[in-house]
């Protein structure tokens, strides 16, 4: 019977692992993120590890070479258990693959934000401020106001940076 097994890749070396595993004919699953990102002035968008570090293999325990998985390259080792390797509790990776597309890119939902909201920023240079919603955008961005030295500025962010402060 088919399972799924948590198999631990060296330091950034999902992808790698990931390309290796599937060379040698196993179905491996690499969870990944769609995940704004601003450098140098630059904003884009990259993909990342869901589980940085980790990756999903399916086998059949009984019937498949699975010793083979820690001779890969990008691979550190399969999680183990008494000897034997762990499988995962049934159904978490299948909740993965559900909403994943053909890059393993797995759809987190925007999270539903209304004029008059208090968002507080969770990624990028303002993390931790805390902002009032004045409108909401098109595609992914809203326009808040923004605590700043005593006074208030308007400034234009994408949704992804911000949670309901609490």
């Amino acid at each position: 019977m088919m399972r799924w097994f948590a198999v631990n890749s060296l330091p950034h070396q999902e992808s790698r692992a990931e390309t290796n595993l599937a060379r040698q004919g196993f179905q491996a699953f690499l969870p990944r993120l769609r995940k704004a990102r601003s450098h140098a002035r630059r904003a884009d968008v990259v993909l990342e590890a869901m589980f940085p570090g980790y990756l999903f293999v399916s086998f059949a325990e009984e019937s498949t070479p699975w010793r083979s998985i820690n001779g890969t390259y990008g691979v550190r080792s399969i999680i183990m258990g008494g000897g034997r390797p762990a499988p995962l509790p049934r159904g978490f990776c299948e909740e993965l693959l559900a909403p994943a597309d053909a890059d393993g890119v797995v759809a987190v939902p925007s999270p539903e934000f209304h004029v008059g909201d208090r968002v507080s920023f969770v990624s990028g240079p303002l993390t931790g401020r805390i902002g009032t919603i004045i409108r909401l955008g098109r595609r992914e961005r809203v326009e808040l106001l923004l605590c700043i030295l005593s006074g208030e500025i308007r400034i234009d962010a994408d949704r992804h940076q911000l949670s309901l402060a609490r």
